[in-house]
């Protein structure tokens, strides 16, 4: 006799039958209530506000404040539209007198102003979609290399259950996931030899955050090598994807070029070198300020690796192997740097397509700089993301808020903040868990070398 009852054995029966849907349903009833509830006020509050004003009738760069690219311009307008559209929702956000004190700390990432729970839910969710997107292009892509619907499910979990994939998502309210999402539509179109939309793809991608720009010699290798062995020409092929992103390009600056203000939609590369300076009052300070000259420097070394790996793809024997392979250091290469936590979202597709169809290892490699990178960004939010609970929710009191940030803004260890020493543990181990992929494929190519001497 059967110790469960009939309905437990059919939920069993459904979720073994149904394993996306499974997992789809476990990720929102996680993201869901987290979307809700906690919310790291700096960057959502500028959302909120750049809204009104474009509800005030100014574009995008006509008030400062704005220093991102165009695309992501234009999905705040639609969030926008979409919140007073179809949702009715009219207020904005609200001022959090009480929290006026995080303001005189050092560190500066707190305000006062915060996003409403509906906006900030609205923004989030559309986060959620991208999420779904991407691990369903995942899924597809791990099925197609491999028929296993089991592994493809498993890359399906791995994007959508990440904990840094669900905090910048859901409590940093944080856009990678859109750009994200465009390279991962690039990778799938090359695959399947629609060259024109996979250029739309990466175009879309690059225009939404700057990094992917750094794997158009990864993508182009591909091209190249695919159009070799299907005996096309590699020329018309590139072609057609350049074709494609010019167009993609043309599209996103058009209102720019209407307006005449062509140099505006560029104002996110400008205003990120105007950062670079001196050294700070501390350690965090100096690290920072230290930290734009060696990313900075590092970038003849991060191309030439580039350029590297795209070359041994198209010389290699494997176009699989190698495109999955070096794709998955072309990402990971992108920051020999310590990054903010969101932008290393762009290196871990890559790492799950490969963990999956080829080397499972790396799994090891995925988890780490999953959770050391979700740890760095609640050590840099804090209380932050606690904001909204206090002041519209009334669940936490605001001398709980203001005595963490108080904590943190104290001096400790080496005369500095609490908030600075645990920013530099914390992004010390984000860098060694991105170097520790480089580690495992150096490690690898040794003992595969040694393998090779003594056999």
């Amino acid at each position: 006799m059967s110790r469960h009852s009939p309905s437990i054995n059919g939920f069993k029966t459904w979720l073994c039958a149904h394993p996306v849907l499974s997992i789809l349903v476990i990720g929102l009833i996680i993201r869901v209530p987290l979307s809700i509830a906690l919310t790291h006020s700096y960057d959502a509050m500028y959302w909120t506000m750049i809204i009104e004003n474009i509800i005030a009738g100014t574009g995008l760069y006509e008030l400062p404040g704005y220093y991102y690219t165009p695309v992501w311009g234009y999905f705040i307008s639609f969030v926008g539209m979409v919140g007073s559209t179809l949702f009715g929702i009219n207020t904005l956000g609200d001022l959090a007198p009480e929290l006026v004190a995080s303001k005189g700390t050092a560190w500066e990432y707190y305000h006062e102003l915060l996003s409403s729970v509906e906006y900030a839910f609205v923004f989030k969710m559309l986060f959620t979609i991208a999420d779904v997107v991407i691990s369903w292009l995942l899924y597809r892509i791990v099925f197609r290399y491999t028929g296993d619907v089991k592994k493809a499910s498993f890359a399906f979990a791995l994007w959508f259950l990440c904990p840094i994939v669900v905090y910048t998502s859901c409590v940093h309210a944080m856009f990678d996931s859109l750009a994200i999402m465009f390279i991962v539509f690039a990778v799938y179109f090359l695959l399947e030899r629609r060259y024109l939309l996979a250029g739309v793809a990466f175009a879309l991608a690059s225009w939404g955050k700057l990094f992917p720009v750094y794997l158009i010699f990864i993508l182009s290798s591909y091209v190249i090598k695919r159009s070799q062995l299907d005996g096309e020409s590699y020329v018309r092929n590139l072609g057609s994807s350049i074709i494609g992103a010019f167009v993609a390009s043309l599209i996103v600056i058009l209102p720019n070029i209407i307006q005449g203000d062509v140099s505006s939609a560029f104002i996110f590369l400008t205003s990120r070198v105007e950062d670079i300076g001196g050294g700070g009052d501390d350690i965090w300070d100096s690290v920072s300020s230290s930290g734009y000259l060696i990313v900075l420097m590092l970038q003849p070394l991060i191309i030439g690796l580039q350029l590297l790996f795209a070359y041994k793809t198209v010389k290699g024997d494997d176009l699989d192997q190698n495109f999955l392979l070096y794709g998955m250091l072309s990402a990971v290469c992108i920051f020999l740097w310590t990054p903010t936590p969101t932008y290393l979202l762009i290196m871990l597709p890559f790492i799950i397509l490969y963990s999956i169809i080829k080397d499972h290892r790396y799994l090891w490699t995925f988890a780490l700089i999953s959770i050391s990178a979700v740890i760095y960004a609640m050590v840099m939010h804090n209380y932050s993301v606690f904001f909204p609970l206090e002041h519209f929710f009334g669940f936490v009191s605001p001398e709980f808020v203001l005595d963490g940030v108080g904590w943190m803004d104290s001096i400790g260890l080496f005369g500095v903040t609490n908030q600075n020493m645990i920013n530099v543990i914390s992004g010390a181990i984000e860098t060694l868990s991105i170097y520790s992929v480089l580690i495992l494929f150096i490690y690898s190519l040794r003992r595969d070398s040694s393998y090779a001497e003594t056999s």
